[in-house]
């Protein structure tokens, strides 16, 4: 039986590999086009719609192949492999579960990182975006959100919420001479900080007044980011 399985459907692991190599260099391509488009210096309209469509293409892919490479794996063997992808699954169920309500969630272009959001009694920034769950920057910390629970409860995007939240600080950028940075290291750190509101331009600018010193004009989400935000400077010797 396992010999005419053989004869009339070759599925073996170099087809399995070749396959596996293949999909891979298809998936690179998509991921250097993605982020090509993300690092462009002018916005086109037509080059926006192109990011939308190879992300969902990246979207779709994904699973796809892992669909196609996992079923030429058990036709290797359909008994043995597909007794061992059976028990695979069992044990990582929830992740599976997971990752699949990601992709369809994930379809959603205003879910995306830098987006506030509200689910249940929570409320925050979203600040990561993984393939089975979110982080959430909230005022009582990180909290993890699996898309499961997401796809299940609900949630809300405040995309066109506005923040009241501006602040005006005065940041020494070399208080101790030269080993304390300056100010490409503090545009570097406000750039990565994850609760500054980038719908409001943030403003770094020289104060004449006060040797050293920069002032910055920025907007936060939350008001109770702004220790946040000192502390964070404080870590890094501003």
């Amino acid at each position: 039986m396992d010999y005419l399985w053989q004869v009339h459907f070759d599925y073996t692991w170099t087809g399995l590999l070749g396959n596996a190599l293949r999909l891979a260099v298809v998936y690179v391509l998509l991921i250097l086009g993605q982020q090509f488009l993300n690092r462009r210096s002018t916005i086109q309209t037509w080059q926006d719609v192109l990011e939308r469509w190879l992300n969902y293409a990246l979207l779709l892919f994904e699973p796809v192949a892992i669909l196609l490479l996992v079923s030429y794996f058990i036709l290797i063997h359909p008994f043995y492999h597909g007794l061992i992808f059976a028990l695979a699954l069992l044990a990582g169920l929830q992740h599976f579960r997971n990752y699949w309500c990601g992709r369809i969630l994930l379809f959603d272009p205003s879910l995306r990182i830098g987006t506030r959001m509200s689910y249940g009694q929570q409320r925050g920034l979203i600040t990561y975006i993984g393939r089975i769950g979110i982080r959430l920057q909230t005022n009582k910390g990180l909290l993890f959100l699996n898309y499961s629970d997401l796809l299940e409860n609900g949630y809300t995007l405040l995309t066109g919420e506005e923040s009241g939240s501006f602040f005006r600080l005065k940041i020494k950028a070399n208080p101790d001479g030269d080993k304390t940075p300056g100010q490409a290291q503090l545009e570097e750190l406000l750039q990565v900080i994850p609760y500054l509101n980038w719908q409001h331009q943030t403003q770094l600018e020289l104060n004449q007044a006060q040797a050293g010193e920069w002032v910055v004009n920025l907007a936060l989400h939350e008001e109770e980011h702004l220790r946040d935000l000192i502390e964070r400077l404080a870590e890094q010797q501003f």
